[in-house]
């Protein structure tokens, strides 16, 4: 507790420590010290332009803000529709077992026994059948399973972005924090990578969060018809949320703890904000109802032979050969167990034995180890995204220089970000009175709990440390004490130093340092990699004897690499055949993949599978209702098939003279 101040005062000081995690783990990692300095002198530079960017836009009035924003969100949406048309992205892993179980739903087919992982993993039901649902819905206007997904991504992430804008604007009064993060969402990645292509519970819960604590914030502004809209939206929010991402649960939580605080130290103020809290809390118990409301309906039953206990995910986290993150050793290791009681036996006696291993000192380094993974951004905008599934030969050409100023720019925006909230929690810890602003408080403890969570007992992942990103943007908006600068912090020669010194530091350190930065990487010409994974007992294709499957593909910039996904022990052969030169490149059988590393021109080529044994063989394909996997469909003997495919990757492997 801080000496005189308020017991809320403590928040503030441990989100600060959280938040610093934040900063020096965007300016380390990945370790590279010549991006680090890259990353320090981008942070400089916005930091040095800042104020005369701020006097600039200060100028602008309402209407003006507005209008640029409704420009700028048209500009994104507009960008999103390029992206999705020119370079979608192959999808796989558990988003892509979802879109694959939605469709089947959709179509009337409740057999979840198509592979193991719902009855391994049931927590993405909800989501697969709210899916669904909204398949049903685009399936009457007949369109693919792709653009019912994109029109969904869409809308929740500019939705998310809309709300955050406005909540700035709102709630700030300052237009340079409102056109800076607009700058943001336009020119970063954020809104044209992972979010935009993969429709998982991530993004989801970013709108979910944004849209409740802007009605909570908002409440006593609202007048009583709005308050009627408001409080149904705030209830259905919260559990749409809690279905699809069990761990908001930390909102709840933080909702209590804020209505005991208010009940202790501030009556008056738990009058006018009890209601939407009251509502947040009914939320979270209306979710357990429709939880069971929602695997009913989805005709899913629990199966204990392949269910994992909830300590599963602790002990996975605190592997000593780890980092905190999914270890597939360790599914393996309890998947061979008989069922979730052998397993739940089992982790009574591992999850104790982790942790004597790690030994004190190894707690708290893997405790730090975990929150800098989870508040570091640089590699969110690969996630579930197996490359492109036929990327344009100018991209190709420039791939590694545009993901690594991709990279540079998010870790650049939130160190810089996290900075602005840095000071924001350091002036919340000088303020004589806490509870003024509950909603502030709210979403202090709210983002606290999600650190806690993932750094104390959950595994970790960078994606799952963006949840707290709406909370600290609402943390951002709201009005804090005033935060008094070191005078020479003002100074306009101070800023001019800076700034000139930092260019010419830019500019050394990106010609020392770029070709070394972005060369001896693989890169993914053309790619469909989405499967349901043997791992999860999805089951192969038979094929005929005699029966040929094939596939076109097009590699738009020369290949060493390339591979077809292959059932071990299968007889079948693989070729790859130059469309135009008709040239024939048989593939090396390996155990799980035909594969070649010849060099190969750009240009079209078939793949070719064949069954020359006496009997049927086993081949992975992959097989959807109407979503589209690849640009061309795959040939089974004479028959066209749009909606499958086959499993490979050509690509760029770095040479020895690179």
């Amino acid at each position: 507790m801080i000496k005189g101040k308020p017991v809320m005062n403590i928040l503030p000081l441990l989100l600060s420590g959280g938040v610093l995690i934040g900063i020096l783990s965007n300016i380390i990692y990945p370790k590279n010290f010549w991006v680090s300095c890259l990353v320090l002198i981008g942070c400089v530079l916005v930091w040095a332009f800042w104020r005369p960017f701020k006097l600039l836009t200060k100028r602008l009035t309402y209407r003006q803000i507005t209008l640029i924003t409704g420009a700028g969100l048209a500009l994104i949406f507009l960008f999103q529709l390029l992206e999705l048309h020119f370079f979608p992205a192959t999808i796989y892993h558990d988003p892509f077992r979802v879109i694959y179980q939605a469709e089947l739903l959709s179509r009337g087919h409740y057999d979840w026994g198509r592979t193991v992982y719902f009855w391994r993993f049931p927590n993405n039901v909800p989501i697969t059948y709210m899916l669904a649902e909204w398949l049903k819905v685009t399936n009457v206007f007949h369109l693919t399973t792709n653009t019912a997904i994109h029109l969904m991504s869409i809308g929740f992430l500019d939705g998310f972005i809309a709300i955050c804008l406005r909540t700035i604007h709102r709630f700030s009064k300052r237009n340079d924090l409102v056109l800076g993060t607009l700058l943001f969402f336009l020119c970063s990645p954020f809104a044209y990578t992972y979010y935009l292509q993969v429709l998982y519970s991530d993004l989801p819960i970013l709108f979910c969060l944004a849209v409740s604590f802007n009605i909570i914030a908002r409440w006593q502004q609202y007048q009583r018809w709005e308050k009627w809209l408001a409080g149904p939206t705030l209830f259905l929010t919260i559990v749409l949320g809690q279905l699809i991402k069990p761990n908001l649960i930390v909102l709840a939580i933080a909702t209590v703890l804020i209505i005991i605080a208010l009940l202790i130290k501030s009556r008056q103020r738990l009058v006018k904000y009890g209601l939407p809290l009251v509502i947040v809390l009914l939320g979270f118990a209306a979710s357990v109802p429709a939880q069971a409301g929602v695997l009913n309906a989805a005709r899913f039953t629990n199966n204990p032979k392949y269910e994992v206990p909830t300590t599963h995910w602790i002990w996975m986290s605190y592997n000593p050969q780890g980092t905190g993150k999914y270890m597939f050793n360790d599914v393996q290791t309890e998947a061979r167990l008989p069922n979730k009681a052998a397993r739940q036996a089992f982790l009574k006696k591992a999850l104790p034995a982790r942790l004597k291993q790690l030994g004190p000192v190894g707690v708290v380094k893997r405790w730090l180890q975990k929150a800098a993974i989870l508040l570091n951004v640089g590699g969110i905008q690969q996630a579930y995204t197996g490359g492109f599934r036929q990327a344009p030969s100018w991209y190709l050409n420039h791939q590694h220089r545009i993901h690594f100023l991709s990279e540079v720019l998010m870790r650049v925006y939130f160190v810089t970000f996290d900075s602005y909230i840095l000071m924001k929690c350091i002036a919340l810890m000088k303020r004589k009175q806490s509870l003024t602003v509950p909603v502030m408080d709210l979403a202090i403890l709210t983002a606290l709990g999600y650190l806690a969570f993932h750094t104390f007992l959950w595994e970790t992942e960078s994606r799952y440390g963006q949840a707290i990103y709406p909370l600290l943007l609402m943390i951002m908006a709201l009005p804090t004490p005033v935060l008094q600068y070191p005078a020479w912090v003002k100074r306009p020669n101070s800023r001019q130093t800076l700034t000139w010194g930092a260019a010419i530091l830019a500019s050394v350190v990106m010609v020392l340092s770029v070709i070394p930065l972005t060369s001896h990487k693989r890169v993914i010409v053309a790619a469909q990699r989405s499967q349901l994974s043997l791992q999860f007992d999805a089951k192969p294709t038979a094929i005929k004897a005699g029966v040929e499957v094939h596939q076109t593909i097009t590699a738009n910039h020369a290949i060493n690499d390339f591979t077809v996904q292959k059932i071990p022990h299968s007889l079948v052969q693989a070729s790859l055949v130059n469309q135009k030169t008709h040239q024939k490149i048989a593939l090396v059988s390996g155990n799980d993949n035909y594969y070649t590393k010849r060099a190969l021109p750009a240009g079209q080529y078939q793949i070719r599978l064949q069954n020359n044994t006496d009997k049927a063989q086993l081949v992975s394909l992959v097989k959807m209702q109407r979503y589209r996997l690849a640009p061309a469909p795959l040939k089974i003997g004479n028959k066209s098939y749009p909606y499958s495919s086959l499993i490979y990757t050509a690509a760029v492997r770095p040479t020895l003279n690179q």
